[in-house]
C-alpha cells in the first residue's frame, strides 16, 4: 500500500507533482495579473470616454453618476452624455453595448461617437437613432447596443426622445 505521503517522499514521482503544482499556481497567478491589468485598461478607458462636464443652462442642470451594480462591476459598455446642439439645445444619449471588458470599453466610445455625428442635424430623435444605427451597422463586427436620445429645449422646458432597447427614463420632481 502506498500512501499520499509515501508518494510525495518519493525522489522519482515527488519531484514532478511538486513541479505540476507549481506551474498551476504560476499560470494561476499569471492570469489574475492579466485580468487585473485588463480590467484596469478597461476602466480608465471608459471614465476617460465619458463627458468629464455636462452642460448646464440657466433652466437646467445636467448630472451623472456612474455606479455598476457589486454583481456588474466588470467594466463594460454603459455610456452616457449630453451636449449643446448649435441652436441652444441640449442633446443626450445614453445607452449600454452588450459585453464587458476592454472590448465593449472601446465599442462604448465608438457608438457614443456616432451619437454625436448622427445629431449634426438632430431632425427628431429617432432620426438620430436611426442615423447612429446606421454608423454602428458599418462596423467589421456589429454588437448589439441598447441606446436613448432625446434633446432638451432649456427654453419651454420640452424633452423629446426616442429609445432603442433602453430602459425608459425617470422624471425627478423636487419635492
Amino acid at each position: 500500500c502506498v500512501s499520499g505521503a509515501d508518494t510525495l517522499a518519493d525522489p522519482d514521482s515527488g519531484l514532478d507533482l511538486w513541479s505540476e503544482l507549481a506551474l498551476r499556481v504560476a499560470v494561476s497567478v499569471d492570469a489574475a495579473q492579466v485580468y487585473a491589468r485588463e480590467h484596469h485598461v478597461a476602466d480608465t478607458l471608459q471614465r476617460a470616454l465619458l463627458p468629464e462636464r455636462l452642460p448646464i443652462d440657466d433652466r437646467l442642470a445636467f448630472d451623472a453618476a456612474y455606479l455598476p451594480g457589486a454583481q456588474e462591476a466588470i467594466v463594460g459598455g454603459d455610456w452616457y452624455d449630453a451636449f449643446r446642439l448649435p441652436d441652444g439645445r441640449i442633446a443626450f444619449s445614453i445607452g449600454d453595448v452588450a459585453g464587458h471588458g476592454l472590448r465593449a470599453a472601446i465599442v462604448m466610445g465608438e457608438v457614443r461617437q456616432a451619437f454625436r455625428a448622427a445629431a449634426l442635424n438632430p431632425n427628431s430623435p429617432s432620426l438620430v437613432l436611426e442615423r447612429a444605427n446606421t454608423i454602428v451597422n458599418m462596423r467589421a463586427n456589429p454588437v448589439m447596443v441598447t441606446a436613448m436620445f432625446g434633446i432638451v429645449d432649456p427654453r419651454d422646458g420640452t424633452v423629446t426622445y426616442g429609445s432603442a432597447g433602453h430602459p425608459a427614463p425617470l422624471l425627478a420632481l423636487p419635492c
